[in-house]
């Protein structure tokens, strides 16, 4: 019974990975899918858009061309540049209105011409009949001024910037335009004599770009910098004209819901006159180019998890009669009995299993003894931190002192000596901390100093030199005492005269290094080999480097490197390198 319940688990977990796995991937692919599809309709969007764009580009580049042609016309310049008084207004007036006919006649997308002379005077060709001016004079528009400070060249508006009356009832019903409005100048003199307004209908702009493309044809948008020269024609794609919904970066397209739809939004920039085209189409009209990929796909999945549903059940079979035998036998380490595991399986992977299986077993029963044994020299370690931090003999040596100054009547230096002790003991036993910064490891060591001077004067002088970026490195607690202890009492007392002791901190790289050197009676080989090599605990009286080694070690573990630098009668240098622990500041 056991045995049909863990088959049927193998069964059930690969499935249930199977699933899970398909489904994964079936939305890793979907996203995908939907990335490169968008990022293909997206390319096929910019390309129908620059052929929109160089469709309407060429119609109003004609435009421009033949406003040019109207505005150097001999007629209109003569018409323009004359009073009109006597006979002669009524044939300049006809050869104008002939000569506007043949330009509308050889462009056909313009809907009307427009002239007005400097009198105000209209002078007008229209498909329908001619408007009027809806203003206070054509030098009441808005656009004069640029009109004029541009002199002569073209600007564009929509409905001529307001200057006609349509006067239908509807607003929404009335015609639509784009304007070219340009400052004609006499080609003589080049002083203004007139205004020219061409007028093509929205319809023949819209031709000019829906001849350049056959099949989804998008709504588009035109801005100029000024205004909207075309809007969408979807209300609900109008509604959002000046929202920042449509904002697309130019030259690129993106997909944007409005009102439960998907609409694919292209935008890019007319290099000719800088106007903004955004294009905007249903993204379901737009056919997916990998259709047939997907269906192909669907049939490997559906394979794949036939498959690995027959294999699973087969698996299930074979390995889990040779699992339960070893699922028993692992049963006793929860008791604490690391027995090997024997038995055969019969495929060489479950027997190098069972192997390495009872090498793990081996190696967790020597961890675990490794482990107590640590533990013991760690708690032995903590005792002796704490009694070098206490220092009972330093305590008293130093209170001896401040009492013979005292009685010598060296007040000064039986206070500073006592003040230093106080400072030194709050430094070392406060805060409760193992670890403290190197700036507060440096003022234990600074007043462990301070009172060794009062204690022995002349016998030694000492130097610190810790740069700011390393202060606030953080450190186990007596690192640098210990050091600077064993230097003062194994080098420099031995020597009989005046010695030096030097601090040097160092930040290099993702390592902090510290140096204890000092210029006493230094060591042979054997010493400076059995000093840096011994295990701590053989010399237990003497806890300064050993203990401080070892405390490291445990603390940082093989990331902790020391030197020891030391030959007879040229001192002893202690080099530490220790990790920067990760949350160490250089600078705070």
């Amino acid at each position: 019974m056991r045995f049909a319940r863990i088959r049927s688990q193998i069964v059930f977990y690969y499935l249930a990975l199977l699933v899970v796995s398909m489904i994964a991937s079936g939305i890793m692919y979907q996203r995908i899918n939907e990335k490169f599809t968008e990022e293909k309709v997206g390319e096929v969007s910019l390309q129908t858009l620059n052929a929109m764009n160089s469709g309407i580009e060429s119609l109003l580049d004609s435009t421009n061309n033949y406003s040019k042609m109207i505005v150097s016309n001999n007629t209109v310049q003569e018409i323009l540049g004359s009073d009109l008084a006597g006979n002669d207004i009524g044939i300049l007036t006809y050869k104008l209105e002939v000569a506007l006919s043949d330009f509308m006649l050889a462009e056909p997308s313009i809907s009307s011409v427009y002239l007005f002379d400097n009198a105000g005077r209209k002078f007008a060709i229209d498909l329908q009949s001619a408007k009027p001016i809806r203003t206070d004079g054509i030098e009441s528009a808005e656009w004069y001024s640029e009109a004029v400070a541009l002199d002569g060249k073209a600007i564009w508006r929509k409905n001529a910037g307001g200057i006609f009356n349509f006067e239908t009832k509807e607003p929404q019903q009335d015609p639509q335009y784009i304007s070219l409005i340009r400052i004609v100048n006499d080609m003589n003199t080049s002083k203004k004599i007139g205004v020219l307004v061409v007028n093509i209908t929205v319809q023949e702009l819209k031709k000019s770009y829906e001849r350049s493309i056959n099949d989804n044809k998008p709504d588009l948008m035109i801005e100029t910098g000024y205004e909207t020269l075309l809007d969408f024609t979807k209300p609900e794609l109008s509604t959002y004209t000046n929202s920042s919904m449509l904002d697309v970066p130019l030259g690129s397209s993106k997909i944007v819901k409005i009102k439960d739809h998907n609409y694919l939004i292209s935008s890019l920039v007319s290099m000719d006159r800088g106007w903004k085209f955004t294009s905007a189409q249903p993204l379901g009209e737009w056919e997916s180019p990998y259709r047939q990929f997907n269906l192909m796909l669907l049939m490997i999945m559906l394979f794949n998890f036939i498959s690995i549903f027959l294999g699973s059940v087969w698996i299930s079979r074979f390995i889990t009669t040779p699992i339960l035998h070893m699922l028993r036998s692992m049963k006793k380490v929860e008791i604490g009995e690391f027995s090997l595991v024997r038995y055969e399986a019969r495929t060489d992977e479950l027997n190098q299993l069972k192997d390495r299986y009872n090498n793990m077993i081996v190696t967790i029963e020597q961890a675990l003894k490794r482990e107590k044994e640590e533990q013991k020299l760690i708690r032995k370690l903590e005792l002796d931190i704490l009694q070098q931090q206490i220092k009972p003999h330093f305590l008293y040596n130093t209170l001896e002192s401040a009492g013979y100054l005292t009685l010598s009547g060296n007040n000064n230096e039986a206070y500073q000596i006592i003040s230093e002790l106080a400072a030194f003991y709050r430094q070392s036993l406060s805060k409760g901390s193992d670890v403290v910064t190197l700036r507060e490891e440096v003022e234990i060591t600074k007043s462990y100093l301070s009172i060794q001077n009062i204690r022995y004067p002349e016998i030694f002088t000492s130097e610190i030199e810790v740069p700011e970026e390393a202060e606030y490195v953080r450190i186990p607690k007596l690192t640098l005492q210990p050091l600077v202890e064993n230097a003062l009492y194994h080098g420099i007392r031995p020597l009989g005269e005046c010695g030096k002791i030097r601090i040097l901190a160092r930040i290099q790289g993702n390592r902090l290094k510290l140096i204890v050197e000092d210029d006493g009676v230094g060591m042979n080989e054997d010493k400076r080999r059995e000093m840096q090599a011994e295990p701590y605990g053989q010399n237990e009286s003497s806890f300064g480097l050993r203990g401080t080694l070892m405390r490291l070690k445990l603390y940082y573990g093989a990331d902790m490197n020391c030197s020891l630098v030391s030959a007879p009668g040229e001192g002893t240098r202690i080099e530490l390198e220790l990790p920067l622990e990760e949350g160490n500041s250089h600078g705070a």
